[in-house]
């Protein structure tokens, strides 16, 4: 087999579907010999953040020393980008391996009859499992796909388990309420192992402490037991404090730029702490040295200057909310010039609210995806707070316009989805791993 035939048969799998549930995960990696037994994992839900958190916390654990392996979902551009060890893609060559390793017991998982097809999440997290055990990491962090209580990922055991926060999305999934996908993350807390939270809502607050007694575990909400300061920010990244109970951090520096990555930060370093008291011995300068190297693609990302042309990944009202503040903090010179593209199961109106009014113009489009909504009904929400809108029908001409049609002082930001993301990266030549410097 070789990759394309090996990406072809995972990307066929859509034909079976979402399908959430734990038992053909677990049966598929019972039959590889249970790769996630015995795993050292930190398990990170949440609505927002979890891939910054867990991209923070794979790059101090490797700042310790350690061979960490890094679980996330979706991917931008290249589908080895979910499976990573040490900041190193899995490789096509191992894509293919784990492919003819994985199908056939899929197969024959159909064919008995007893259950339906794993799904292409199920697969890639069997394929995830098997690849950090062949790599024997010392630790595995591991990204939540979709909601967590019955999510694939949520078949170990972890060290820690993380929620970032809790805001609506994939409501038709999750449920329409906060407390119902407040429930639903809660799902990845297991018994007697410890539960970081950036959670705020008070209510939602103590659904989580009430499922951690029930489960015999500590919980850790972040905001109550530390603090953050941003002291300089630039497009390039900050430079801040954090405070974890009594412990100060002060002069961190950070590629990744907005109060929400200090948030994230903070959860980071709580869970560090978390660890240091299972037995770990992160260090300080570890920390300090693991903050600085974090990279975590299409996150407010400075791509190019003169005209800036930012990436981020924001597609709930409550990622794009935390765009605008940093935009605002920020304060661009230039004319903003907004590219937009969104799924159509998404809360367009809420995320339109939240950024068109920060907009000078809005260039709508629509990415190469099944699930993406058509311009003309992300236009109806646009012209409620921006009159200055051009549709493009096509990712490619929406990013080349935005840019050949500005000024060196203006500002492009091409948001709203992370399939739109992808495609500007792949047409700005952004689509391999690379790294950036920081200027502070």
């Amino acid at each position: 087999m070789n990759y394309n035939e090996a990406i072809d048969y995972l990307y066929n799998l859509k034909i079976y579907g979402m399908s959430l549930g734990l038992e053909r995960i677990e049966y598929l990696l019972n039959v590889l010999g249970s790769p996630h037994k015995d795993m050292k994992a930190i398990h990170v839900a949440g609505t927002n953040g979890k891939g910054s958190v867990s991209a923070m916390l794979s790059s101090i654990l490797q700042s310790a020393g350690y061979k960490v392996g890094l679980f996330t979902s979706p991917h931008l551009v290249s589908f080895e980008e979910r499976i990573v060890v040490n900041g190193k893609w899995m490789s096509k060559d191992k894509v293919c391996l784990l492919v003819e390793k994985i199908k056939p017991i899929a197969s024959d998982m159909q064919k008995s009859g007893k259950f339906e097809h794993p799904t292409f999440f199920e697969i890639v997290t069997a394929m995830g499992f098997e690849h950090f055990k062949e790599e024997e990491v010392d630790f595995a962090v591991l990204e939540v796909g979709l909601g967590g209580r019955l999510d694939a990922t949520n078949v170990i055991s972890p060290l820690v388990s993380i929620i970032t926060t809790i805001a609506l999305d994939h409501t038709h999934v999750l449920g329409e309420t906060l407390e119902q996908v407040a429930r639903e993350k809660a799902g990845i807390i297991k018994k007697g192992v410890p539960v970081v939270t950036g959670v705020e809502n008070e209510e939602i607050l103590d659904l989580i402490k009430d499922t951690c007694k029930k489960k015999n575990c500590e919980v850790f909400p972040t905001k109550k037991l530390g603090a953050y300061l941003s002291k300089k920010v630039s497009l390039d990244g900050q430079i801040f404090n954090l405070k974890v109970d009594a412990t100060s951090y002060n002069d961190m520096k950070m590629h990744l730029i907005g109060e929400h990555q200090l948030k994230n930060a903070l959860i980071a370093a709580h869970t560090i702490k978390v660890l240091n008291a299972k037995g770990l011995n992160i260090s300080e300068k570890n920390i300090r040295e693991g903050f600085e190297k974090t990279r975590w693609l299409g996150r407010l990302e400075l791509v190019q200057k003169e005209p800036t042309v930012i990436l981020d990944c924001a597609h709930n009202p409550a990622g794009m909310k935390a765009l605008k503040n940093a935009l605002v903090k920020i304060n661009p010179k230039g004319n903003l010039t907004l590219v937009l593209g969104i799924m159509r199961d998404k809360d367009i109106s809420g995320i339109v609210e939240e950024i068109a009014p920060c907009a000078d113009r809005v260039i709508v489009t629509k990415p190469k995806f099944e699930r993406a909504a058509e311009p003309k009904i992300i236009e109806k929400e646009v012209k409620k707070f921006c009159n200055n809108i051009i549709t493009k029908s096509i990712v490619k001409e929406a990013v080349w316009y935005a840019i050949n049609d500005a000024s060196f002082e203006d500002f492009i930001c091409i948001t709203g989805s992370i399939y739109l993301v992808g495609e500007a990266m792949v047409e700005l030549g952004l689509s391999k791993p690379r790294k950036n410097s920081i200027f502070l």
